[in-house]
């Protein structure tokens, strides 16, 4: 089974004996029986330059960061340790280093030393694999005597590490770097990011995250993919005859909104979530302000109205692929088979509530744990709706542009928090 690291970093495979899990960006894999646990952790380090003599700088592809020995450095990862030894590089990156031994853990300052009781003597092995910026911190432990076979699949795993030949950058240098572009391209105009993947041109607010997914798949068409979204949004006109089949609504959480987004409006759905509106421009948007609407001559009333009938539009347009999860009484789950950035607010639309009320019943219950997805599921099986609940308040810690960690529940009357026990 394959496995893909954040951004487009790297992908390993892995036994499907094994079980893999990502958090924060960190992937665990878990041999059978427990009997060894592999974590795989990404980096993204700058390299300075290197001098070689006479001023001359190294090639990039030899300067180097932290050395790769000190960040896999066991006595920096374990206070107690003994029996280290290095262990052959893997076969796979610029550079890898590694080492085993033994260690004992007198605190429980790392996730791992949680697992097992304290002073108690556990083999180890750890590598640091280096690619371009991409530096990956893998350790495996083990309990007890130790798995040899285990502890062969672990490196045998990492040596399926297949790397793109240019890494994208993460989130934060892509969208300085789009700052530095939109600055030579419109010198006279005030360029600034303005959140994760968000840049502010002129009057201008753009999110980026479509235009950063794409550049993950292609990392070297960089400029190719950022000139047509600048392009496209400077040259917007911002006359409502002129856009006004392009005004969208886009859920946000409304702590979100009061600390980045405060100067743009925004009205209260429900819960801790409001809607603001955008102008959707193909490869990306810029948020409406108070006083365009005031320009426009639209109430708050009137231009939700607008927007939701472009939203039922839009998914006229693009229809929306639906994941489905039956049990023998029929569908009980519903989820989006794609990313989109008005999957979410799709749930604003009588139209749509109704569609989904047709498959789970007149009562079901939604969760909203990013932008991008939700969940629609049948109320009628109390065990997977609290299953649900739980996997939302995980995802909703985890994923781009979080939403909630709470249950909707959509009735005839409208859609509420969903209270159980109410």
């Amino acid at each position: 089974m394959s496995n893909s690291g954040p951004f487009g970093w790297f992908r390993l495979w892995h036994p499907p004996s094994w079980t893999a899990e990502t958090v924060d960006g960190a992937t665990t894999f878990t041999a059978p029986d427990e009997s060894g646990v592999l974590t795989v952790t990404p980096i993204w380090l700058k390299r300075e330059p290197v001098k070689i003599g006479g001023g001359v700088e190294a090639p990039a592809s030899i300067r180097l960061s932290p050395g790769i020995a000190e960040i896999a450095d066991p006595n920096r990862m374990f206070p107690a340790h003994r029996r280290v030894r290095s262990l052959q590089p893997l076969e796979v990156g610029q550079q890898s280093i590694g080492f085993e031994g033994e260690a004992a853990f007198t605190g429980r300052n790392h996730w791992w030393q949680k697992l097992w009781p304290r002073r108690a003597w556990r083999k180890f092995r750890v590598w640091c694999v280096r690619h371009e910026n991409v530096h990956l911190l893998a350790l495996f432990m083990q309990s007890g005597e130790g798995d040899p076979e285990a502890a062969t699949i672990a490196s045998m795993i990492l040596n399926t590490l297949d790397f793109p030949d240019e890494p994208a950058l993460p989130p934060e240098q892509f969208v300085d770097r789009a700052v530095e572009l939109a600055r030579q391209r419109f010198p006279k105009l005030k360029c600034a990011a303005s959140g994760r993947l968000q840049l502010t041109v002129g009057v201008f607010d753009i999110d980026l995250e479509q235009s950063y997914r794409a550049y993950v798949q292609a990392p070297d068409e960089f400029e190719s993919i950022l000139v047509p979204v600048l392009t496209t949004v400077m040259e917007a006109d911002d006359d409502l005859e002129h856009v006004r089949d392009r005004v969208m609504p886009l859920l946000c959480s409304e702590q979100v909104w009061r600390e980045r987004f405060p100067q743009f409006i925004a009205e209260p759905w429900t819960s801790d979530l409001v809607v603001m509106y955008v102008v959707d421009e193909s490869h990306a948007y810029w948020f409406i302000r108070e006083e365009l609407t005031e320009q426009w001559g639209l109430d708050v009333d009137e231009l939700r109205e607008l927007a939701v009938e472009n939203l039922e539009q839009y998914y006229e347009d693009e229809p929306m692929e639906l994941t489905v999860a039956e049990a023998e009484e029929g569908p009980r789950l519903l989820i989006p088979s794609r990313p989109d950035v008005y999957n979410s607010a799709r749930l604003l639309s009588p139209k749509f509530q109704a569609s989904l009320r047709g498959v789970l019943g007149r009562e079901f219950v939604v969760g909203l744990p990013s932008r991008d997805l939700f969940v629609a599921l049948s109320l009628e099986c109390p065990e997977t709706v609290s299953h649900i609940q739980t996997r939302v308040a995980s995802d909703f810690h985890q994923m781009e542009h979080p939403l909630s960690d709470r249950l909707l529940l959509v009735t005839h009357d409208g859609v509420t928090e969903y209270l159980p026990w109410a």
